[in-house]
């Protein structure tokens, strides 16, 4: 079994800690030592609420407990737990990585599909518009190839470029979609 050790959060020193099994102990209620009660919200993250300025606020436990062991966080970085579960907040859990790198790990781990096609926040296309390009792309001259100006025509039609149109009719782009 692990030993529990306590490290006061900066910025609130003396008032609230965190210990490296993922709790938030208050030093500032009625009976100091309390152990804060954590909240999971819908999102599956632990949350906990302090008082600041003696307002209540409400702070994620992943963010407490890394900021009290291994202090500010640089721009451009996130925390992430390494089994997947947000609400496991023991501190050999969390790592610190990038947004793209936490995405990654989701993806790996099961819990987050990869976005693609339409489903890209990128994506200037729809499966449908996909299918017909596919579908007008079918008709071919006698060697082959699409007739002169259909493919300028696609492109000016749904607004992007020869090689994104040429990969989309190979199947090499939205290859998901037959």
């Amino acid at each position: 079994m692990t030993e529990e050790i306590w490290k006061d959060i900066p910025g609130y020193e003396g008032q609230y800690l965190a210990s490296n099994i993922g709790r938030i102990k208050s030093m500032v209620s009625k009976k100091p030592g309390l152990i804060r009660k954590q909240d999971i919200r819908r999102d599956g993250y632990a949350q906990v609420q302090l008082k600041v300025d003696q307002r209540p606020v409400n702070f994620l436990v992943h963010r407490l407990v890394d900021l009290a062991f291994n202090g500010p966080i640089h721009d451009g970085l996130v925390i992430n737990h390494l089994d997947g579960t947000k609400a496991n907040n023991v501190l050999s859990n969390l790592e610190r990585c990038t947004s793209s790198q936490n995405v990654r790990h989701a993806i790996g781990l099961g819990l987050k599909p990869p976005a693609r096609g339409e489903s890209h926040g990128m994506a200037k296309l729809t499966d449908a518009d996909v299918r017909e390009i596919r579908e007008i792309a079918k008709v071919r001259t006698p060697k082959g190839r699409i007739p002169r100006g259909v493919l300028a025509c696609l492109c000016v039609r749904f607004g992007i470029g020869y090689s994104a149109m040429g990969a989309i009719i190979r199947g090499e782009h939205w290859s998901h979609i037959q």
